[in-house]
C-alpha cells in the first residue's frame, strides 16, 4: 500500500489542479480517482481498485501553499450567464456584423459568435476575475480542468485579460453555472 500512496501523492502534487481540489476539500474524490486510474495502473504496473484510490485521496494531507494564490483570485471572481447566442460564418467583418461577441479564424474562414434574439442555442458564462487576476498564470487552464473532472461540455473558451468566457450550449449551462458557483463559493473557504 505504501507504494500506491507514494504514487498517488507523486500525481497529486504533481498536478496543480488535482493539487489545490484535494488539499481545499473542493474534489470529488470518485471523480478524481477515474480521472487517475490509468496513471496509478501505469505507475504500479498492476490494477487498482478506484476505492482504493479514493481511499488514499481522503486520507491525505495535501501541501496547497504554492497554489492558494488562484484560489485567492477565484474567491473575488464574478460570474454572468447569457443565453441565446448563436455562431455564424461571415465573408468579413464589415459594418452590417458588428454587434458580436467576438470572433474567431478557423481554417481560413471567420467565425463570429453574437447574441441573437431569435432563440440561438448557445450560452455564455463569463468569469469576471479582479484587477489582480490578469497577472495569475493557470486559471482558465483550472477551472476548465475543473469543468472536466466535473463531465461539463464546453464548445468553446477565450480568455480575454480579466474576463474567461466559456461558450456551450444552453441546455447545460445551468450545471455549469452551480459547478462553478460552487467553485467560487468554496474558495472562500
Amino acid at each position: 500500500m505504501s507504494k500506491l500512496r507514494d504514487v498517488v501523492i507523486n500525481i497529486v502534487h504533481g498536478d496543480p489542479l488535482y493539487a489545490i481540489l484535494v488539499g481545499s476539500g473542493l474534489v470529488n474524490y470518485t471523480s478524481l480517482a477515474r480521472e487517475i486510474q490509468d496513471s496509478v495502473q501505469n505507475a504500479t504496473g498492476k490494477q487498482v481498485k478506484i476505492n482504493t484510490i479514493v481511499k488514499v485521496l481522503t486520507e491525505e494531507k495535501i501541501d496547497t501553499d504554492s497554489w492558494s494564490r488562484q484560489m485567492n483570485i477565484l474567491s473575488k471572481a464574478d460570474l454572468s450567464l447569457e443565453y441565446r447566442y448563436e455562431e455564424k460564418e461571415v465573408e468579413r467583418i464589415g459594418p452590417d456584423c458588428m454587434d458580436f461577441a467576438f470572433a474567431y479564424r478557423d481554417r481560413g474562414r471567420i467565425k463570429i459568435i453574437t447574441h441573437s434574439g431569435e432563440g440561438g442555442h448557445l450560452a455564455c458564462i463569463k468569469v469576471t476575475l479582479p484587477e489582480e487576476g490578469s497577472e495569475v498564470p493557470g486559471l482558465t487552464f483550472f477551472i476548465v480542468r475543473f469543468l472536466s473532472i466535473h463531465g461539463a461540455k464546453i464548445e468553446r473558451i477565450y480568455r480575454l485579460d480579466r474576463e474567461i468566457l466559456l461558450i456551450c450550449n444552453q441546455n447545460v449551462a445551468d450545471s455549469i453555472m452551480t459547478i462553478l458557483s460552487d467553485l467560487i463559493i468554496k474558495s472562500h473557504s
